[in-house]
């Protein structure tokens, strides 16, 4: 088992505002205190520019809420590389906003900007619209996949989180992460109440991996086959448990993109089982991810866990972290697609 790391936080910043809608306008006479001005057609994009918000909205019931993270930490790695030195560093600016668009709508957008080697980049990481009725609702868009627990109970505002990073078996996918943690299609998930608690039933049919694990399909698909989810889990009174399936055909790639494994497709399958546990100031989570991907020839199995605790004392909040990485039946071409490569560090073991 290689590569123990070890990472010190310095410090973690959060900002946050709200844009309400308004609510009893009054009309253009100045009277009539309680009634809304009569509502604007507007025609195209220009007519925003003399409007204003109580005449776009006729009944003055959509709410807006728009939110910003941001992080600044450092770094100290053990055992010192030669390409790891002491390092301050400049986390993502997370945009999270919002929006009720009335008749059960409601809609979610989020984008980053982060800092690389290359320079600033924008991402667009989640952008969603929702029906919900009762206890139906049906998602359309780009989401954080629905697998597992980590995954969909925190995103890009790291201040959200008990730790400063999320955990290495879920990094995200231009991090060196195993997972497809972001997709674009449909989600369905009905509630159904139990006991003191609710069964979440969730499943999802979108574009499936692109050509490596960072190749996130947005607007097109490499293939006519689709990724398929199911997760089902039971929340109630501070325990959670839960458990996932994925399937997905990855589409072949020829020389040049899979050099050791080229023109054939890989089956995908992955699943996950979660436990988590809040009781007053007790955290527990665990989670165990299998990632089966099969060749005509060959079977590859990376098995991914990690468990934290923490504790409450005060305004301190200490926590353990562990996890692993064991990678089975070989190096696996999906995410190794050239095993030369010194580089890939996404598909061998570490502890």
């Amino acid at each position: 088992m290689g590569n123990t790391l070890s990472s010190l936080a310095a410090a973690t910043a959060l900002l946050l505002f709200s844009i309400p809608s308004v609510a009893n306008a009054q009309d253009s006479e100045g009277s009539g205190r309680g009634q809304l001005k009569k509502k604007t057609k507007v025609i195209d994009f220009a007519d925003f520019e003399n409007i204003s918000l109580e005449e776009l909205l006729e009944d003055g019931s959509m709410r807006f809420a728009f939110n910003m993270f941001g992080d600044v930490g450092g770094s100290v790695f053990a055992p010192t590389q030669d390409d790891h030195n002491v390092t301050f560093a400049l986390g993502q600016l997370g945009f999270l906003g919002t929006a009720n668009l009335g008749g059960n709508i409601s809609s979610l957008s989020e984008f980053v900007i982060e800092t690389v080697d290359a320079g600033t980049i924008v991402d667009l990481e989640r952008l969603w619209l929702r029906w919900k009725r009762d206890n139906f609702f049906v998602i359309a868009g780009r989401v954080h996949t629905n697998l597992g627990y980590w995954n969909t109970a925190f995103h890009h505002g790291a201040w959200l989180q008990t730790t400063i990073a999320r955990p290495r078996t879920i990094s995200f996918e231009d991090e060196g992460g195993i997972l497809p943690v972001h997709s674009t299609g449909v989600e369905l998930g009905y509630d159904l109440a139990m006991g003191s608690g609710q069964l979440h039933l969730r499943s999802t049919i979108a574009n499936g991996r692109g050509n490596n694990p960072d190749d996130i399909r947005v607007v097109d698909d490499t293939n006519d086959a689709k990724s398929v989810l199911a997760t089902i889990f039971y929340d109630g009174g501070g325990l959670r448990v839960g458990a996932s399936g994925l399937y997905d055909r990855i589409a072949a790639a020829d020389a040049t993109v899979r050099p050791d494994l080229p023109d054939e497709t890989i089956d995908e399958v992955i699943t996950n089982v979660h436990f988590v546990l809040h009781s007053g100031d007790l955290q527990v989570t665990a989670e165990s991810y299998t990632v089966l991907h099969m060749t005509n020839d060959d079977t590859f199995r990376t098995i991914s866990s990690y468990a934290m605790g923490s504790y409450q004392l005060d305004k301190y909040r200490p926590y353990f972290r562990a996890e692993f990485l064991d990678v089975n039946g070989g190096i696996d071409p999906f995410f190794v697609p050239d095993a030369t490569d010194p580089g890939a560090a996404v598909g061998r073991d570490l502890v």
